[in-house]
């Protein structure tokens, strides 16, 4: 967990799609971001997709044995888009549902921002410390 002036961060949502798209910067950025969220005992909160975007992310949590939690609308859920390795998965109703589910985490990240907050991080953070530091920043004004 990350201490701000005001709270702790403990969890983080990765809102990403069920697609690759065209860039594989998408799914590795993902994956790298799952990995810096591992490496900060951060818990990651996603779509509890396995394919695409959320499945590279869910592969690094669970390939670094880092908690993650699934939420997946029973819809989604019923066409085996689930990923079957998340063991807290969350089958929910209906997308409302989902969305209130996801706000579980105490912030969030989404696919737009997913690939630049990577390459941010990698490039120009030096190390886990200053890693730490940038969470700790991004965390200071929340309530």
């Amino acid at each position: 967990p990350i201490s701000g002036r005001r709270n702790v961060m403990r969890s983080v949502c990765v809102f990403c799609g069920s697609r690759s798209g065209n860039d594989p910067e998408f799914t590795a950025a993902a994956a790298a971001v799952a990995g810096m969220l591992a490496d900060l005992s951060l818990q990651t909160v996603y779509g509890g997709g396995s394919v695409g975007v959320m499945g590279a992310l869910a592969d690094a949590c669970l390939a670094r044995q880092a908690p993650i939690i699934g939420v997946i609308p029973q819809s989604l859920a019923d066409v085996e888009l689930l990923h079957p390795d998340v063991r807290d998965m969350r089958v929910v109703p209906d997308m409302h549902a989902r969305k209130a589910l996801l706000h579980l985490a105490d912030r969030m990240v989404e696919q737009g921002v997913l690939r630049d907050t990577a390459r941010s991080l990698m490039t120009v953070l030096d190390s886990l410390e200053d890693v730490r530091q940038w969470l700790t920043n991004l965390t200071a004004g929340a309530d």
